[in-house]
This record gives C-alpha cells, sequence and structure tokens, in this order.
C-alpha cells in the first residue's frame, strides 16, 4: 500500500520474483506479531491493573517462585523440538510422527518432574501452596508439548496470518479469564489457570489447521537425529532462561516472597508482553531466515531490516515507560504497589535492546549454529547468576531490576554480532540512529513529564502530557531522520489494518522517490549487498 515497496527480505534490485513473495509473507508475519505485542501490551496493563487491585504482593510473589521452577521443566519437556521440526519444514511426512511422539514423551516426563518437585520446592521456599500451583503448571506443560509439531508445521508453511490472529485471541483470552478468576476467589490460580485452558485450545486449534496429521505408529528410529540436534538448542534456551528467572530465584532465597512480588509484578507490566512478541519473533524469522541460507546476503539484509523495525516498534513501549512509571502506578495502582515503579523504570532500561537477541537468536538457529550460541549462554549465565545472587542478597529489588538490565545490554548485542558473523562495531553501527531517535523521544517525554507536574497534584497530567508528547516526537523524528524507515513502518502498518483504516494509514507514506533517487538505487544497493 506504500510507495516504497521494497522487498523485506532481498536487497534493492535482487530482482527475484520468489523473494518479493517471501519478503511480503515475512513481512505481513512482523505486521501481525506488531498487532499482537500491542494487544499483549495493552491486555496485560489492563490485566495488571486489576490484578493490583484484587491480589496482593505475596499471591504475585507465590506465582513467581511457581513459574521460576515450572518454566526450566518445560524447557526439558520440549528440548528445543519447535525450532528443529521448523527448520526440517520441507519434509514434514518425516518428521511430523517421530515430533509429535516424542513430544509427548518429553511431555509426561516434564509433567512427572513437576509434579514430583512440587513437594521438595514448596519445603525449599517454605510455602505449601505452590503444590497445588505446581500441579496445575504440570498439565500445562503436558498440553503445551501436544501442539509442538503442530506450531512447527503451521510456522515452517509461514502461515503468520493464522498464527498472528490466534495469538491475539490467546493474548486477551488469558487476560479476560485471569480477571474473571480473581474476582471468584482464586488468587493465585487466576494466573496459572488461564494458561492452562489456552495451551488446550491452542493444541486444538493448530492441529485442525496443520496439513499433516501424526500416525500411530511411533517411528522411534526417527527420534535420535531430532534429540542429536535439538540438544544444543535445549542448552542454549534453556541457560538463557536461567539468566531471566534469576532475580526471582535470589529474591526467593535470599528475601521474602513479597519482595519476589514486587519484582514479578514489574517484570509482568514492563517485559511479559513483549516477551510474547520477541518469542512470536523468532517463530517467525526462524523459518524465513532458513529459507535463505544460501543466500547469505539477503539472509543478512532481511535480519538486519527485521532488527530495525522491531526496535522502532518496542521503544516507545519500554522507553517512556521510564519518565512514566511512577505516575502510572500512581494513578492506577493501589498504594502498595508504588516501590514497583522503580524496578520497573530500571527493566525497562535495556528492552530495546532484547531485539538483538531475538532476531539474532533466530538466525543463530536458522544458520543451524546451535554450538554457537549455547556456548554465548554459558558465557552470559555464568555473570547473569553473578549478578542476580549479589544483588539479591543485598535486599534492594530495584538493584536485581538494574543488574538484569546490565546483563541485557552486553549478551544481546554480542548474540546478534555472533548471528552476523561481523565485528560487532560493524554489525552495530545501523542501530544507533533508531536509539538516538528513542533516546531523544524519550527525553522529551520525560521533559514534559517534569514541567506539568507541579501544575496539579493528579498523576493524570503528566502521564498523558508526557506520553502524548513522547509519541508524536518519536514519529516525527523518525519520519524526518529516517524517513526509510518510516516508510516501512507505514507499509507494514496499513498491510495489516483492515480496509479504510490501511488506506488512511498509507497516507502518511512519504513521497515517491524522484528521479534522481531512483538513478542512485543500483549503486546503493550494490554496496549495501557488498
Amino acid at each position: 500500500m506504500c510507495a516504497q515497496t521494497t522487498p523485506e527480505l532481498s536487497p534493492p534490485g535482487a530482482g527475484d520474483p520468489g523473494g518479493i513473495s517471501l519478503g511480503r509473507t515475512a513481512a505481513r508475519g512482523v505486521s501481525w506479531l506488531l498487532l499482537q505485542s500491542m494487544a499483549g501490551k495493552l491486555s496485560g496493563v489492563a490485566g495488571n491493573l486489576v490484578l493490583g487491585w484484587l491480589l496482593v504482593p505475596e499471591a504475585f510473589g507465590l506465582v513467581g517462585l511457581a513459574f521460576s521452577v515450572s518454566i526450566f521443566v518445560s524447557l526439558v519437556s520440549q528440548a528445543g523440538l519447535r525450532e528443529v521440526l521448523t527448520q526440517r519444514h520441507r519434509k514434514p511426512h518425516l518428521w511430523v510422527t517421530p515430533g509429535f511422539w516424542l513430544s509427548v514423551m518429553t511431555g509426561l516426563t516434564g509433567m512427572a518432574l513437576l509434579l514430583g518437585s512440587a513437594p521438595i520446592v514448596a519445603r525449599l521456599y517454605g510455602e505449601p501452596e505452590l503444590v497445588g500451583l505446581l500441579s496445575v503448571l504440570a498439565l500445562t506443560t503436558l498440553m503445551h508439548n501436544l501442539g509442538v509439531a503442530a506450531d512447527a508445521q503451521l510456522h515452517g508453511q509461514l502461515r503468520f496470518g493464522l498464527l498472528g490472529s490466534f495469538g491475539v485471541i490467546n493474548v486477551v483470552g488469558k487476560t479476560l479469564l485471569t480477571i474473571a478468576l480473581a474476582f471468584m476467589g482464586f488468587g493465585a490460580y487466576s494466573i496459572v489457570i488461564p494458561g492452562l485452558v489456552f495451551a488446550t485450545i491452542t493444541a486444538i486449534v493448530y492441529w485442525w489447521n496443520a496439513p499433516v496429521r501424526p500416525a500411530l505408529d511411533f517411528q522411534a528410529h526417527r527420534w535420535k537425529r531430532l534429540i542429536g540436534a535439538s540438544v544444543f538448542v535445549f542448552g542454549a534456551t534453556g541457560l538463557y532462561t536461567l539468566m531471566t528467572q534469576s532475580g526471582s530465584i535470589f529474591l526467593g532465597i535470599f528475601q521474602t516472597t513479597a519482595a519476589v512480588g514486587l519484582f514479578y509484578f514489574a517484570f509482568a507490566l514492563a517485559l511479559q508482553p513483549l516477551m510474547i512478541l520477541g518469542h512470536a519473533v523468532r517463530r517467525v524469522l526462524l523459518p524465513t531466515l532458513a529459507r535463505l541460507n544460501t543466500e547469505p546476503v539477503r539472509q543478512a539484509f532481511a535480519l538486519e531490516r527485521s532488527t530495525r523495525l522491531l526496535m522502532l516498534a518496542v521503544i516507545p513501549l519500554a522507553w517512556f515507560q521510564i519518565p512514566l512509571a511512577r505516575d502510572f502506578m500512581s494513578a492506577v495502582f493501589p498504594e502498595r504497589w508504588a516501590p514497583a515503579a522503580i524496578v520497573l523504570q530500571m527493566l525497562s532500561i535495556a528492552i530495546p535492546l532484547r531485539t538483538f537477541g531475538w532476531t539474532g537468536g533466530a538466525a543463530l538457529q536458522a544458520q543451524a549454529r546451535y554450538k554457537a550460541q549455547f556456548m554465548l549462554s554459558v558465557v552470559g549465565v555464568t555473570g547473569a547468576m553473578g549478578i542476580a545472587s549479589a544483588t539479591a542478597y543485598s535486599g534492594q529489588v530495584w538493584m536485581v531490576a538494574l543488574g538484569f538490565s546490565a546483563f541485557v545490554i552486553v549478551l544481546e548485542p554480542a548474540t546478534y554480532a555472533l548471528a552476523t558473523r561481523r565485528p560487532a562495531g560493524e554489525a552495530l553501527r545501523p542501530f544507533i540512529m533508531p536509539l538516538l531517535v528513542g533516546a531523544l523521544a524519550t527525553a522529551s517525554c520525560w521533559g514534559v513529564a517534569e514541567l506539568t507536574r507541579p501544575l496539579h497534584a493528579s498523576p493524570w497530567l503528566p502521564l498523558l502530557a508526557g506520553g502524548v508528547t513522547g509519541c508524536v516526537s518519536y514519529a516525527l523524528l523518525i519520519r524526518t531522520l529516517m524517513p526509510s524507515a518510516w516508510g516501512e513502518l507505514i507499509d507494514h502498518a496499513s498491510d495489516a489494518a483492515p480496509g479504510a483504516v490501511g488506506r488512511a494509514i498509507a497516507r502518511l507514506a512519504p513521497p515517491p522517490p524522484s528521479p534522481v533517487q531512483l538513478s542512485a538505487t543500483p549503486a546503493t544497493s550494490a554496496r549495501r549487498a557488498s
């Protein structure tokens, strides 16, 4: 719909109709992801707003402790199967059946591990209610595994419209069910039960739409090949998850359940909706980049443009939380959640840099460089665990959040640079301008919020004034300083929006390039490709 229709996954002038088709498919997938991210962010804020009034920090702390245990068992049960099956999308008739039965067996194993460890974990943390919460999460693990092979098929076929639309339904549905259960007095269970319900629904929907169904034959002779390929994927993912959960783990060891609750609550506000986006991004880019393994120039071009687009979309969702966190917490949450504001601010610092890890990790998996990703995770987890233990022992929850951001700032760009096979300075140079634009817009948001805060006792005035100023200045800065990126954003937004809305968005696109600019395009493309 936009005047600039350069294929997203081809350098300008590539002239490959197949590349154009692949690029448009991936671009639509990214558009769906952005819609899903916005839905996740809005529903997450709404859900946490209600839960903040209905639940106490201790309830969030129990959920945080339960998730910090169950997430590792979930990784053991999936063991990288989804990624390996996605990469083998060209022969689903060979791999769907063994992949399904292997995921069922590992899912049953994960469920048994969680059920068996629940009493031990409850005794370790001194929280008997963890037994029931972990039992629900054990069933959720099994239901997730039942849909792994179908999920891999749909992603391998690039059916991003189905996956994205159902993802929005999933996110919003979980939020509504969580709120309903909290109103009914389910306490901490109101946060874990929706995961079980929608994991079951997801497995049914995905298999209903999957082109190949599993046979009754286990085909165990193919399990070894799947397991061998997935070991490093599982190891890297497990270590990365350990890094992200280290804050809750060490707060649970050294501090109170309420301290874990503050951290988990701020984590849910700042990161969880964007982690949904990050997971979906990897799922879109993995099959897309895997199709370009024989064309490294186009693959590198696709990786760079995808990362830039995602970073531009994430920056306002993350950095505007820094100047507005205190006003937001004061305006919409009870006083007991006020200490979470600084935790939210510290977590928000490094969120835009997580896009490097999302796209870089997907590229490493698409290139089948599982061992390299694993070794980087080994180095990262050592530093992350050390930072988390030291900051949690200090007793300051906000220091744990700051330590988490410090680890992200170092590890995620390194992941991206490793995926590009280029020196870090050269690989990261194209992202200086997006980060600069984001910093300037955040500064304008902060300045207006500070100016309006003394004018009225209500926190709503600086919240609204700062938010609107930040969004407007961000859009103007991108359009002025990054016109090509502005054109891409408008193109994706108009593509995803329906009918008249899409046409209205398309009118915001920059004018078509002049003949002089067009004549310069081949030379620019040659330099870019080289």
